[in-house]
């Protein structure tokens, strides 16, 4: 069963600027690519770096500390270092209001 939690605004996820949250003790990551909304692990598979602190390229997240890349929309690996994906999260947006589900 899904518990959607509300973890932002629509207009505090600006475009291309991913924001970290946390929901229940989770480091998530939120980005803004085409006025749509993504949730996926803020912390990388290789290094456990904040993604968050990295930067966005259509749907990429590039890690900030050893250039691994992750598509947002899914959480998969598009270049090493990391061989592992991160955990993508669903999303629904209720109005203003981001939710998600961890």
């Amino acid at each position: 069963m899904m518990a959607f939690v509300k973890v932002a605004n629509k207009w505090e996820i600006k475009e291309g600027e991913p924001k970290a949250v946390e929901i229940d003790g989770k480091e998530v990551m939120l980005s803004n690519v085409g006025g749509k909304i993504f949730a996926v692990s803020d912390i990388c598979s290789h290094k456990q770096c904040s993604l968050s602190g990295g930067f966005m390229e259509g749907f990429e997240i590039t890690c900030p500390c050893h250039m691994a890349r992750f598509d947002v929309r899914n959480g998969k690996v598009m270049a090493p270092p990391a061989t592992v994906d991160i955990k993508s999260y669903p999303v629904k947006i209720e109005g203003d209001d981001i939710l998600v589900d961890t």
